[in-house]
């Protein structure tokens, strides 16, 4: 029988991780990892409750919703969906305000709405909030007690603490399809917004990528926890072919997803960067300063991926950031989170991978944080509209980026990415590190 090789130990968040063995096919099959028992129990806890106010998680949908978002409240709340129904309409004719001060105030408490309606009543008045805040140039002095107080109490019953909208909220429980009948139903020409606010197509493309890049990454979740626990079991093949399912999800990210916010104004998928400026852009600033609005590292696959491939400085400001979310994620997440840091794959790549594995952990990585993949992409994505967004007015971005144009704000946003991006690529494989050059 061989012996155990072992990699160093870590400390994550201030806690010294013990050394993880990894054993020789010979020795046996070890138990699952922490991230695949993790996912399986999270799971059966979602079905068990009937509902998924804990956190969408799932090996078949990942961050996604197991069944698609409610189409309507209970007939006692019959005035909210209606309110939600005119909102494009109530927006752009600046009446919003008026129609919700004729509002009831309708409590949300557990004996008055069922567990099984919170996220769409969440996500509706979060919606709702917003809007009424940002309707006017002249943000009100608070909300109206119609939307502030079963706000409030929907979000302790999630276990939120800001009177933010969230990133499930805006984008996650926020769609619908149009043909549910197509393989993949969950692609941007198929989807619209649940709770539009616009009403135009920069909103509705905008946050639809966002939805369809969740889409193409579902089965992140569960490749993450398979890489680990076979590096537990020391099976290599079985690790490789969850490597490679990662770059097939990250190949339609960056390859087909990501593109479709397109300044091309011929385009099918055409973002116009002046009308996303000004309609859509600012929507989802917090309304109170300080909060954590739903920028894009709101999105859960970018800390999934970071504590998959072993990110460790987090020193930057969007790393302080992304780090920040955890907290405020469903608990289900959090705890899911958690356990990718139990298990170090890219060291069992590193001291017993085959050269096959060794270059599919490459690419996977290139394909996520090199200039050529998500992260790379994204940041030359952002760069192109926020340049643009601040020279037509905005002063502001969701995560916190405030300046006038003679500020050159995009800059230091671009500066900012590229710090984060250089925090996980300076221990990466070295052709990643080529590529940044």
């Amino acid at each position: 029988m061989g012996t155990s090789r072992e990699h160093n130990s870590q400390v994550v968040n201030g806690i010294a991780r013990p050394r993880q063995s990894y054993p020789d096919r010979s020795a046996g099959p070890a138990s699952r990892a922490p991230s695949e028992a993790a996912l399986r129990r999270l799971e059966l806890n979602t079905i068990r409750a009937g509902h998924e106010n804990a956190g969408f998680l799932s090996a078949s949908r990942g961050y996604l919703p197991i069944s698609s978002p409610l189409q309507a409240l209970d007939p006692a709340y019959a005035e909210w969906d209606a309110i939600a129904a005119e909102l494009p309409q109530l927006y752009r004719e600046l009446s919003l305000r008026k129609r919700i001060a004729a509002l009831p105030v309708l409590p949300a408490t557990a004996d008055c709405l069922d567990a099984r309606q919170v996220l769409r009543a969440t996500a509706l008045l979060s919606i709702l909030s917003h809007a009424y805040w940002y309707v006017d140039s002249r943000p009100p002095l608070d909300l109206p007690p119609q939307l502030r107080l079963p706000w409030a109490q929907l979000r302790k019953r999630l276990g939120r603490t800001q009177e933010v909208i969230s990133y499930i909220d805006l984008i996650i429980y926020n769609w619908k399809v149009r043909d549910s009948a197509l393989p993949n139903p969950l692609l941007v020409e198929n989807l619209d917004l649940l709770f539009p606010t616009i009403g135009n197509q920069e909103e509705r493309v905008f946050y639809m990528t966002q939805l369809e890049i969740l889409g193409r990454t579902a089965a992140v979740p569960k490749l993450v926890a398979s890489a680990q626990g076979a590096a537990l079991r020391d099976d290599e093949a079985e690790l490789e072919a969850a490597l490679i399912g990662i770059i097939d999800a990250l190949s339609g990210v960056v390859n087909v997803a990501l593109p479709k916010i397109n300044p091309n104004p011929y385009a099918r998928t055409h973002v116009d960067p002046v009308s996303w400026a000004k309609t859509v852009a600012p929507f989802a600033v917090p309304i109170h300063a300080g909060d954590q609005g739903p920028s894009g590292t709101s999105s859960p696959i970018f800390n999934t991926l970071d504590l998959f491939f072993g990110r460790k400085d987090f020193q930057t400001f969007l790393g302080r950031e992304i780090k920040a979310l955890r907290a405020h994620y469903p608990r289900a997440w959090q705890v899911f989170l958690s356990t990718l840091t139990e298990v170090d794959v890219r060291a069992y790549v590193e001291l017993k991978g085959s050269q096959s594995l060794k270059s599919a952990w490459r690419e996977a990585f290139e394909l996520y944080a090199g200039e050529t993949g998500f992260l790379g992409r994204h940041r030359m994505k952002v760069y192109g509209y926020l340049e643009l967004a601040f020279k037509v007015g905005r002063s502001v971005t969701i995560g916190g980026f405030g300046g006038v144009f003679t500020d050159r704000t995009w800059d230091q946003v671009d500066g900012e990415l590229s710090r984060s991006q250089g925090e996980r690529t300076k221990e990466a494989p070295e052709s990643v590190h080529r590529a940044r050059v």
